[in-house]
């Protein structure tokens, strides 16, 4: 997976927002987000998923699959990346960006629930 650097960069800027603003929102400081934003350091699944929130888009707005061959064990769809030894039945590019959405839309919510407490 790649994170689409300049995107996350495009969209804070359209909201007029600077680093420290993102920084905030994320809950970090604004070094460790410019060091997020320029791709010194990678960006974890959960500021991802709130940077999505945040912006109200599509994941894949601002994540890019890689053009690998991956594998879903059917049983847990659990999936499984070409190191794995697991031998199953390649997916097509769109039936990994369903799963991909499918997760993180049970993720927020997941997170939402939670929250209401």
């Amino acid at each position: 997976m790649k994170v689409r650097l300049e995107k996350i960069k495009n969209l804070r800027l359209q909201k007029g927002w600077s680093q420290e603003n993102m920084a905030n929102e994320l809950g970090i400081t604004q070094p460790q987000y410019g060091r997020l934003e320029n791709g010194e350091n990678e960006f974890d699944f959960g500021k991802l998923t709130r940077i999505v929130e945040i912006f109200q888009v599509n994941p894949l707005d601002i994540i890019e699959l890689e053009e690998q061959q991956v594998y879903i064990n059917s049983a847990n769809r659990g999936i499984i990346g070409n190191n794995s030894t697991y031998i199953g039945t390649p997916l097509s590019k769109e039936e990994i960006i369903q799963i991909v959405q499918e997760e993180v839309s049970r993720l927020l919510r997941h997170k939402s629930v939670g929250t209401e407490r």
